[in-house]
């Protein structure tokens, strides 16, 4: 015998969770239905397995999701398309920080992959990790890039995390200089996580075209990494090794 509840997910406890669990219930979930806070407090308490405190953020985690709700600066797309960022980046740093540019289009299909070096990075404008390092040793070849590019294009990135400021954003594709980087662990790349204003820790990641690996650091750097991460496993190697010059 089967039976079918309503229930409304952003209102559950983690006692409730963890019992729903047990039973073994299955849930079935379609976001179109969803508004925007709906999907994100769903999101929330499926991953954490709490409900999210909208009302009164006060974790990192929780104001991000405010923030992604609720903060509208028109400014932001324009920042987040990775091709409209250049002009920004010329106007305010200047043309010498913008890494080189070899191609810019709608899709791949004008790309000549015989006019660039053997190695480049290619990179959907209107979302986030939507991109491949091509050439010998690296990720993928043109034909794959071809491949994903064009199922990248069909996608729209806002639908995934409904983060509004990637919503309108046109698909795009890209393709510059590969950067391989001076240090045993490649180009590193660096994160700053500002609170009201001013940055109070560092994310640096280190060989993302290999082990891929995460470390954080107080804003003075210290000796040592911070004793926590994101995603990634950290690198054995203390803060001011990775980071001399």
């Amino acid at each position: 015998m089967s039976y079918q509840f309503l229930l409304e997910l952003s209102k559950l406890s983690a006692e409730q969770l963890r019992a729903l669990t047990a039973l073994g219930v299955t849930v079935q979930i379609s976001s179109d239905q969803l508004n925007d806070e709906q999907y994100v407090r769903m999101q929330w308490l499926l991953k954490h397995k709490c409900t999210l405190n909208l009302e009164n953020p006060l974790t990192l985690s929780e104001k991000i999701q405010w923030l992604k709700l609720y903060y509208r600066d028109p400014s932001w797309p324009g920042l987040v398309d990775k091709l409209a960022v250049r002009a920004y980046v010329e106007q305010r740093a200047g043309v010498e920080f913008l890494n080189q540019l070899y191609y810019a289009g709608d899709s791949l299909e004008g790309f000549d992959a015989a006019s660039v070096p053997d190695s480049y990075m290619v990179k959907c404008t209107h979302g986030s990790g939507w991109n491949m390092a091509v050439g010998p040793g690296l990720q993928g070849s043109v034909e794959e890039a071809r491949r994903w590019v064009k199922r990248w294009s069909s996608m729209n990135y806002y639908d995934q995390w409904r983060e509004w400021v990637y919503r309108e954003i046109p698909p795009r594709v890209v393709v510059e200089r590969w950067i391989p980087g001076t240090t045993p662990w490649g180009l590193l790349d660096y994160k700053m996580f500002c609170f009201h204003g001013k940055v109070q820790y560092v994310q640096v990641d280190l060989d993302r075209a290999g082990d891929h690996k995460r470390n954080f650091y107080t804003r003075g750097w210290g000796e040592w990494r911070l004793p926590f991460t994101i995603q990634r496993p950290t690198s054995m190697y203390p803060g001011r090794r990775i980071c001399a010059p």
